[in-house]
């Protein structure tokens, strides 16, 4: 996982040069959070998946969760999804 958010106020619009006020990162595959940019290996296309999910639940999640632990949180609890892919190459 490359980078997760969660606690995103009900109404934020988007996410821009920041995070909209209340909302938490979650750690990502590197272990620190942040969103770090596409950077694929050389040659073959990569896919890269964005997903956003409504929780029918607040996650209860604190700052910095494990990626593990957000995957759990939306396990179940997801009553919508929306997916964008994004393929790169270098």
């Amino acid at each position: 996982m490359h980078w997760s958010v969660y606690d995103i106020p009900r109404g934020s619009s988007g996410i821009a040069s920041q995070l909209p006020a209340g909302s938490s990162e979650g750690k990502n595959s590197f272990g620190s959070t942040g969103y770090r940019g596409p950077c694929p290996p050389k040659g073959a296309t990569h896919h890269y998946r964005f997903s956003l999910y409504a929780l029918d639940d607040d996650p209860g999640l604190p700052s910095a969760a494990s990626p593990e632990s957000v995957r759990a949180a939306i396990d179940g609890h997801a009553i919508t999804q929306g997916v964008l892919t994004g393929l790169y190459h270098r």
